[in-house]
């Protein structure tokens, strides 16, 4: 029970904090690695690199918002692990887009 009051204040957080566009963090890698983990920053899409992985959890499904177009892409991947320094999540695999461009700035989003 204990755990299930935390989720729903840090959902309640999330709720409260936010501006309503469902921006979970901001990703913050300046040059792709084509790896399945991502450094991330901007928690709730809000400014500052502190604990950028705070509204994602193990186990969730998320999509990427195209920065430049506002669009969702196509590739969807499940959170597999969040980082204890809130720096980084790893995803079940690689977005495709992480391969060829500079990914600064992505926005994830939960499907």
């Amino acid at each position: 029970m204990q755990g299930l009051i935390k989720d729903i204040a840090r959902r309640e957080e999330y709720a409260l904090a936010t501006d309503g566009r469902g921006v979970l963090c901001l990703v913050d890698d300046a040059s792709p690695t084509g790896g399945a983990t991502m450094t991330v920053d901007a928690p709730g899409g809000i400014t500052g690199d502190n604990f950028g992985n705070r509204f994602i959890i193990p186990g969730m499904w998320i999509g990427f918002v195209n920065p430049t177009t506002g669009a969702l892409r196509a590739d969807i991947l499940k959170v597999l692990s969040c980082s204890s320094d809130g720096t980084s999540i790893t995803m079940s695999g690689t977005p495709p887009w992480r391969r060829t461009t500079t990914t600064s700035s992505r926005s994830p989003v939960r499907a």
